[in-house]
This record gives structure tokens, sequence and C-alpha cells, in this order.
């Protein structure tokens, strides 16, 4: 009589490892853009909060906005001038010289890996909004 055997031949496993392999492959890549996705959105985002504070500022004092960003949170606008998520910089602005216009760019390192983004993007300024190139 032959004693019946239980669980998987070696050929069954080395075929669901193998199987697994594959499709973790070809997911890496899209998890980790995904990831960096994130933090661009989050970066555009903590932009559009800034350029919120400097609205309000301007609500206030209405002939000009703030010099710098730190202005912002002295005056209580903002709690902490945020940093991009993806290398923790601070985010830069420009002020034009009769100071009634402004661009907040960040310095983050997104266009090292996300290809269609430039260097010194996200960009947010009045007028023109969130831009990625």
């Amino acid at each position: 009589m032959k004693k019946q055997q239980h669980g998987f031949t070696l050929i069954e496993l080395m075929v669901v490892i193998s199987i697994l392999s594959i499709l973790f492959s070809i997911m890496m890549p899209k998890m980790v853009s995904i990831k960096y996705r994130a933090q661009l959105t989050a970066c555009s985002l903590y932009e559009r909060n800034m350029a919120t504070a400097l609205e309000n500022y301007r609500n206030d004092y209405p002939t000009r906005y703030p010099n710098t960003l730190a202005a912002l949170q002295t005056n209580s606008y903002i709690n902490a001038t945020p940093s991009c998520p993806s290398n923790g910089s601070n985010y830069g602005y420009n002020l034009n010289g009769t100071g009634d216009y402004y661009t907040i760019y960040c310095n983050g390192t997104h266009s090292v890996v996300l290809t269609d983004v430039s260097a010194g993007f996200p960009q947010y300024s009045p007028g023109r909004g969130a831009q990625l190139r």
C-alpha cells in the first residue's frame, strides 16, 4: 500500500515564488512613484496654505505683502513655517520691488525622482496658482 504524502512539491513552490517575484517587480516602481507624488501634492498644499496666510496678511496690512515668510509666523498667520516633505528644505519666497506680487517656490528634490517636475517647482503665485513646470 502506497503512503499518501501531504504538502507541495519543490516545483510547485518554485513556480509560486517566481510568480510572486514577477508581480512584486512590476508593482515596486509604481509604489515608489506614488510616494513621491504624495510628497509633491503635500508640497503644493503647503504652498497654497502659505499663500492663504499671505492674502490674510495683505488684508490686514493693505500696503504690501510681508518681506519674509517668517513674518507670517511672527504675526500669528501660521503656527510654523512648513518645510518640503521631500528633503526638509525651506520654501523660497520672492517678492517684487513694489511688494504687491509674490512667488512661493520649493527647494525640494521633486525633480530628481519625478521627471515631469522641473527644479524649483512646484511654485505658487497669485493669478497663476500652483505650477509644476
